[in-house]
């Protein structure tokens, strides 16, 4: 891409935890500082995390320490307006709805000059939310899009879903999976986590504990094991953790299963882990799923987005019953041999989907014969 070294990128993000939308955003941006001369990197929250750390010298990092995210998108117009005003970028990025259309009503008011401005789509809204949310969400879509060029989303399914919905966007739809650093996470896999003797064996989940991650359903599938020898860890944190501890103490498994809380580096407990669970209603394209199968062959999920009939060695279970979770953890308790070709052929699903090939085909979307 050397004809675009004169040019710079812009990239906007909610903020720097280095999880779901904004660790895929921080792949990018790392992955564009190889072929652009400047990454620009706008999050609107500082948070306590592990992402956009140890950059490259030409990715510059502009933090709006924004209180909350909506006063954040306020301030992003403003921030745009009198930083940017007259710097031309190749192409702006984001990946949250309200910034994606944010971005597009700054494009249309002048204070974003980019070729292309680009919508990264982080979840299936339409399957997801209910009716006034829905309704929220398609005000910004009209709104904002009309001045988006390209629409990523993560899966043909999410596609369908979005252009369905709102059929304007169906000739600005690309479908891009999303990128994996598999070095970087085997890299932090490496690392120790005092204390995770004392859970030991466990399985895990990993994830926000929200309604829509049907924590809740998993409990209730553990206190179904006949084998409950493995304890069950479930690592993140959410509005639903005190109704979730509620249930753990009723159930009598205040013994086996623990609310860990939010991890910094959760790819050590990924790697020990006995087996890993998403449980998840709707996803776009589960990016701590796909670390989970970096790091471990037994993995399970819900049947949550179109991807996963593709990915070998992966167990899909129905989304809502906890007795057909309960029955595949225990089957693969019992012991879970993969042939040599399918761990294989897992192995080189993931590697495609590496942070240049992201980029490769971004770039291909862009360009005047796609």
């Amino acid at each position: 891409m050397k004809g675009h070294q004169q040019h710079s990128v812009l990239i906007v993000s909610p903020n720097n935890l280095g999880d779901g939308s904004d660790y895929v955003l921080e792949e990018i941006a790392i992955e564009c500082s190889k072929r652009f001369e400047r990454v620009e990197v706008i999050y609107l929250k500082q948070l306590n995390g592990k992402g956009w750390k140890n950059l490259p010298g030409n990715v510059f990092t502009h933090c709006l320490n924004a209180k909350t995210y909506n006063g954040g998108i306020f301030s992003l117009l403003l921030f745009l307006r009198k930083k940017f005003f007259r710097q031309q970028f190749y192409f702006s990025l984001s990946s949250n709805i309200h910034i994606n259309a944010s971005l597009g009503i700054a494009k249309f008011l002048g204070f974003l000059k980019t070729d292309f401005l680009i919508a990264r789509e982080s979840t299936v809204i339409f399957e997801r939310f209910g009716f006034w949310k829905k309704l929220n969400y398609k005000m910004r879509y009209w709104l904002g899009y009309p001045f988006v060029d390209k629409v990523i989303c993560q899966t043909e399914g999410m596609k369908k879903s979005l252009t369905t919905n709102i059929s304007s966007l169906t000739k600005k739809c690309v479908v891009i999976y999303n990128p994996l650093n598999i070095k970087k996470i085997e890299l932090g896999a490496s690392e120790t986590i005092e204390g995770i003797e004392r859970f030991k064996p466990f399985i895990l989940s990993v994830g926000r504990l929200i309604s829509e991650k049907q924590i809740s359903m998993l409990i209730d599938a553990y206190q179904l094991l006949l084998n409950k020898k493995t304890n069950l860890l479930i690592v993140g944190d959410g509005t639903e953790r005190n109704n979730l501890q509620k249930q753990i103490d009723d159930l009598g498994l205040s013994q086996k299963v623990f609310l860990f809380g939010y991890a910094t580096n959760p790819y050590p407990l990924m790697k020990q882990a006995d087996i890993c669970v998403l449980t998840s209603r709707h996803e776009g394209f589960p990016n701590s799923l796909l670390q989970m199968l970096v790091l471990n062959n037994n993995c399970i999920s819900t049947n949550n987005c179109d991807v996963l009939q593709e990915i070998p060695t992966l167990k899909i279970v129905n989304n809502h019953v906890a007795v057909e979770l309960s029955k595949a953890i225990e089957a693969m308790l019992d012991g879970n041999n993969f042939e040599k070709n399918e761990l294989e052929n897992k192995k080189f699903f993931l590697q495609k989907l590496n942070p240049k090939n992201f980029v490769n085909s971004l770039l291909q979307a862009l360009s005047p014969d796609s």
